[in-house]
């Protein structure tokens, strides 16, 4: 079979730039083209917007779209099926005035993985808060005291899934694999200061404000590492050798020096892969999407061309393979006219513009985010057919949420929080639905004090523990119960006095309405997850 085909293909990407074909050996001999093949590792990606706030008629599609329940543990399940055309005469698909896509967006394809979640509980007040989303109650909650909060914190799932043997593969981290995982913008991801050894503190993880800086750290594994060669890590390995021997070494100290190499194997092995993996790194986007001078101001067309940068990065690198986990906070922006300049807080966030014109910033911006991110990202990877004939989004789990639910800081009895996900998992996960978690017979939020000043807030009914969906997350991504079922139930007296509890994070109780469904928290979602 003479080999027609070159290794440095091209295919045209976002924003203009050219993205290399991944090396494809079944097209070069008939020997690679009869291997069997090779398993395909999950993605994981998450983002979520800040403050929140948006009104529950807003976010959700009509309750009409609810006609079908399955029973679970005693409540009433209920969901629908989601459209996944434009309605007659109309140019986008609308779910709510939130989750509405142009089609070119939000294709058929896409729409038919993609599920509306309710009634999934975050059942206290958090105040601002950066860890809640991804599992870490321990950097914001406002119900615990700032002496336990570091007792409480915990490692975020996505930090999870990148430590976990059974996400990232030895033979994958020695051969195709440059970084475990990445953040972009303000972090929203904790892990432990020693990550190698998955021990010490628990720290936010640092993300990204430059598309292309992101690019470089990903691809470009040698260059990050500023001067770093084979030679020098040799050295390093001398000089430790030598220590180790030195009698007036103390314990302290020979931890710290372990702690050390263990950092300086993992550069090694970046060193190694980054250097087999030369000849097929794509091209970078480049530094014109790094701009955030549209930021806050009417410039839809320049935060386009922000996020379009980032999407190309994210692409490329769970088409590659060689990062597979990442997240992404993302600013306030994707306005249909100028924000208030430097007081989206005190304005937007907290309404000082009255009710009605906050909450049409605030759909703006969520439904942008809906629109150019989330929505444009699930299409890119439903672009990109992996070797067994599926696409990246069939292979991937992406969820979209927000920072507080109805109100901002989960305020006033507040406790749904909305969530979108995209991708199936390679199959663990249902797609195209509507579902509403909640049990109908247990209010826990009522609008009618709110009504009036805010007529889109609905009432909300106890769901089911946010602690339950981080669990079916990792679930998800292949990873065990017993790698994450381990965690603190939060009490006054402190972890010492706690029990452990199920699903994943610390537990903050949501009080009697929610008793029965803490003792299920590491089942799978019902009609989300196949068991």
């Amino acid at each position: 079979m003479k080999n027609q085909l070159s290794r440095r293909m091209f295919l045209k990407g976002a924003c203009g730039a050219s993205l290399a074909i991944p090396f494809l050996p079944s097209l070069t001999t008939r020997a690679f083209a009869q291997e069997e093949t090779v398993a395909i590792g999950p993605r994981f990606f998450f983002m979520r917007t800040s403050h929140g706030d948006v009104w529950g008629a807003n976010m959700y599609p009509s309750e009409g779209m609810l006609t079908d329940s399955v029973d679970y543990h005693g409540r009433q399940v209920r969901y629908g099926s989601l459209p996944n055309v434009p309605t007659e005469g109309a140019t986008s698909v609308s779910w709510s005035p939130v989750c509405t896509a142009t089609a070119d967006h939000l294709t058929p394809a896409v729409a038919q993985k993609m599920n509306i979640l309710r009634g999934i509980d975050v059942p206290y007040n958090i105040g601002h808060q950066g860890g809640i989303n991804l599992g870490n109650i321990g950097a914001s909650a406002v119900g615990i005291s700032e002496g336990l909060k570091q007792s409480y914190a915990t490692p975020t799932i996505d930090q999870k899934m990148a430590y976990s043997q059974n996400f990232y593969s030895e033979e994958e981290l020695s051969s195709r694999v440059l970084r475990r995982s990445f953040v972009i913008g303000n972090g929203i991801s904790y892990g432990y200061s020693q990550a190698s050894t998955q021990s010490g503190a628990i720290i936010k993880t640092q993300g990204f404000e430059s598309s292309n800086v992101l690019f470089n750290y990903l691809f470009n594994g040698a260059r990050s590492l500023s001067g770093w060669n084979a030679s020098l890590l040799n050295r390093v390995y001398d000089q430790y050798r030598r220590m180790l021997r030195h009698p007036r070494l103390a314990s302290a100290d020979r931890v710290r020096l372990e702690q050390h190499m263990t950092r300086m194997a993992d550069l090694e092995r970046l060193l190694s892969v980054s250097g087999n993996l030369e000849g097929e790194m794509p091209s970078g986007p480049g530094t014109s999407g790094d701009s955030q001078a549209y930021h806050r101001n009417n410039q839809l067309r320049f935060a386009k061309m922000y996020v379009d940068a980032y999407i190309q990065v994210i692409v490329a690198a769970f088409e590659t393979g060689v990062c597979r986990i990442g997240s992404w906070n993302i600013g306030d922006t994707f306005f249909t006219e100028p924000a208030p300049s430097g007081v989206w807080h005190e304005q937007v966030a907290h309404g000082g513009l009255g009710a009605e014109m906050a909450q049409a910033y605030a759909v703006s911006y969520n439904q942008g985010a809906f629109e150019h991110v989330f929505s444009k990202l699930a299409k890119e990877l439903d672009h990109v057919v992996l070797a067994d004939g599926q696409s990246a989004l069939d292979h991937s789990l992406l969820v979209f949420g927000q920072e507080h639910g109805q109100l901002t800081h989960h305020t006033q009895d507040c406790k749904t929080y909305p969530i979108i996900t995209a991708g199936l998992a390679g199959g663990l996960i249902n797609g195209g639905r509507f579902i509403d978690f909640s049990d109908q017979t247990t209010l826990t939020y009522n609008n009618s004090n709110s009504v009036q000043a805010k007529p889109g807030l609905q009432n909300e009914y106890a769901g089911l523990h946010y602690n339950q969906f981080l669990a079916n997350c990792l679930l998800s991504m292949g990873i065990p119960n017993q790698e994450w079922e381990n965690s603190k139930e939060v009490t006054v007296d402190g972890p010492s006095r706690s029990a452990s509890v199920q699903g994943y994070g610390a537990l903050m109780s949501g009080g009697s309405a929610y008793h029965s469904v803490e003792q299920r928290l590491s089942e799978p979602l019902p009609l989300f997850l196949n068991a």
